[in-house]
């Protein structure tokens, strides 16, 4: 009876539900190992609803929902992967164009650390400021701010 609920196309969508439902909402998406063989069986589903002529017993059946959830797999990684690799230290949250003051002296070339939002931040410029110098940021990274004066730009 199991054996013929796993050979219906039916049968292997519900099981590919259940497994991307367990990893979205159990796991939280932490592993993705059951949504990855949750895809293999929606797709070897619909390749048995094809009538595809390697997918007729239950072991290719088997086959072919772990390799595809392998190709599935290196897919995503190779993705993220690419994703995290560009702009490795840059980040985009939203800070560059702000402005506030130095709490100290900083140096040119320099790393000196300032309190902005409530959070130490490292910094660093181009120029020699003063503490009480209103700067503005131009790039950041994480934990990181780059700064010029803004009295330079105006």
């Amino acid at each position: 009876m199991i054996i013929e609920f796993f050979n219906q196309p039916y049968g292997l969508i519900a099981i590919g539900i259940v497994l991307i439902i367990l990893d979205m909402f159990v796991l939280g998406w932490s592993t993705l190992f059951f949504s990855f063989f949750g895809g293999g069986c929606l797709v070897v589903a619909g390749l048995t609803y094809l009538e595809w002529e390697h997918v007729t017993t239950p072991t290719q059946k088997l086959l072919w929902i772990s390799v595809i959830a392998f190709i599935l797999g290196v897919i995503f990684f190779l993705f993220i992967k690419k994703k995290s690799d560009s702009d490795k230290n840059q980040t985009d949250i939203g800070l560059v164009g702000t402005t506030f003051v130095l709490d100290n002296d900083l140096e040119a070339g320099k790393e000196g650390a300032t309190r902005f939002s409530g959070v130490m931040w490292k910094v660093r410029s181009k120029e020699n400021l003063k503490a009480g110098t209103r700067v503005i940021i131009k790039h950041c990274e994480v934990g990181r701010l780059y700064v010029e004066s803004q009295e330079e730009i105006n």
